[in-house]
């Protein structure tokens, strides 16, 4: 009873501390609420008792304080999201009565609406903040223009172009930076969606891949050694990998020959070579691997056209870990070291799979989500020994915790998922410790944090509070 009265006193000075709504000018910024530096963790809770050979399970997250950022003051919500860090600046969009969805910046712990693209005027909902030469480039709509590419140099901002003329937009996305470009794709009434680029003065494109009004759609666009790779559609060879030297596109394998393509998707960059998923009829979908000269299958897991469907791709210890379907044993963890592909578990033991996901390095730990069939969908981890474990039971049964967002925050992984007695609320592992970080939304509901990200001696991420809506909750980087 005594955290359920805390948590009420403080959301009633919250409230209280926040006052009346007023505009918030630009230069002023948004208050920082500080909390404690000892959470107490919720009487809900009970401490976990995990089966033998688990790790334990610690209630709580002790030593560090929170912060809440209310950037829209009062209990409708500011909903931050597309967070990126770019030269140690947090740059979200979020909402302010006063100003709709528009660019926010965050440092040293304050958060201000950095610009306001449309003024008085309906949302401009930018995204994709991605620094370029000094600057900030990101996507916005006004009525007249559509979605186009601005530019912000931390104080103004400009329209970069009007890509696709009148009020139909270009919908630029896929950026990359290389060298002194800035490459994304777009769409134009000429050229369909293909790739553009940007040098700091004028936008020019590419190549017309699907030459016409026709659309190649470079999707997946990844650096890989001096150059890019992607997935892109041309009508005479399908879906196949093409890469960009910073001069010419080339069309780096027709793996599948004809018109149907090979469709090459997950492209991950491991050690000097970049792997991907590809399709032929002879194979069905497979691992494959490009070194910058020639693609090669890498292995065959499951031998026929049915395709093992390899994807989830992480690296640790020098191995590539990812999921794939063999066709006896179901989706399950498999690896690719120097001696080939192996299977590492059978989570789910029989033809069911266990579908493991989301991995991320801490240390001499691997973690993931995966259903053993047993306990439902729960956080796992390869320990330095080099066995699988479920870390937890974070939601008693078969029921799943359904762990989500998996990041790499100081010496720990941060996630979000659902426990006994709570909603969705943060997680975290840390020195063989998992741990439930903060009952941030008491209840079933839960706060639904998501999207963690680093910034400083910070990490940050949108949640839902009771009485303050979906806003910006910030801790102490563990180890810091």
């Amino acid at each position: 009873m005594a955290s359920r009265i805390a948590t009420v006193l403080f959301l009633t000075l919250l409230s209280s501390a926040c006052g009346s709504r007023q505009p918030s000018p630009a230069p002023e910024g948004t208050d920082a609420i500080e909390f404690p530096d000892t959470l107490v963790a919720p009487e809900s809770l009970d401490v976990v008792v995990p089966e033998p050979g688990a790790m334990p399970i610690a209630v709580g997250y002790t030593g560090r304080g929170r912060q809440v950022l209310d950037i829209n003051r009062g209990a409708e919500p500011s909903t931050p999201g597309e967070m990126s860090v770019i030269d140690g600046v947090l740059y979200l969009t979020a909402r302010t009565a006063d100003s709709g969805l528009e660019v926010f910046a965050m440092s040293d712990g304050r958060v201000r609406l950095l610009h306001d693209v449309l003024p008085g005027e309906p949302e401009t909902l930018p995204a994709r903040y991605t620094g370029f030469r000094g600057k900030v480039l990101f996507t916005a709509i006004r009525d007249s223009l559509g979605r186009e590419l601005w530019e912000s140099d931390g104080t103004d901002y400009r329209l970069v172009t009007d890509l696709y003329p009148g009020p139909t937009s270009s919908r630029p996305d896929e950026f990359a930076v290389l060298g002194d470009q800035f490459l994304f794709r777009a769409t134009t009434p000429e050229t369909g969606y293909e790739l553009f680029r940007y040098d700091g003065r004028t936008v020019t494109l590419v190549a017309d891949i699907e030459p016409g009004t026709g659309s190649s759609d470079p999707s997946e666009v990844t650096a890989f050694g001096n150059g890019l790779c992607f997935s892109a559609i041309r009508s005479t060879t399908g879906a196949e990998l093409y890469c960009y030297d910073g001069r010419t596109v080339t069309l780096a394998a027709d793996i599948n020959p004809g018109t149907a393509g090979s469709s090459p998707s997950h492209l991950f960059v491991f050690g000097d070579r970049l792997y991907f998923s590809a399709f032929t009829p002879a194979t069905g979908v497979e691992l494959y691997a490009w070194d910058g000269r020639q693609a090669r299958l890498v292995a065959d897991i499951r031998r026929g056209p049915e395709g093992s469907v390899p994807q989830g791709f992480g690296e640790w210890n020098g191995a590539l870990y990812f999921s794939a379907d063999d066709g006896v044993r179901g989706a399950e963890l498999w690896r690719l070291d120097a001696s080939g592909a192996s299977l590492v578990a059978d989570i789910h033991p029989g033809p069911e799979p266990s579908l493991p996901y989301g991995f991320v390095a801490i240390g001499d730990r691997l973690v993931f989500g995966a259903n053993d069939g047993t306990t439902g969908i729960e956080p796992w981890s390869i320990e330095p020994d080099g066995s699988v474990r479920r870390l937890g039971d974070l939601l008693d049964g078969i029921g799943n915790s359904d762990p989500r967002h998996f990041a790499h925050v100081g010496d720990a992984v941060v996630f979000s998922a659902r426990a006994d007695g709570l909603g969705r609320e943060p997680h975290m592992l840390r020195n063989g410790v998992l741990s439930v970080v903060d009952d941030l939304n008491p209840g079933e509901a839960g706060s639904n944090p998501q999207d963690f990200i680093r910034i400083g001696d910070r990490w940050c991420f949108p949640a839902t509070l009771a009485d303050l809506g979906r806003e910006l909750v910030c801790y102490r980087v563990p180890g810091s």
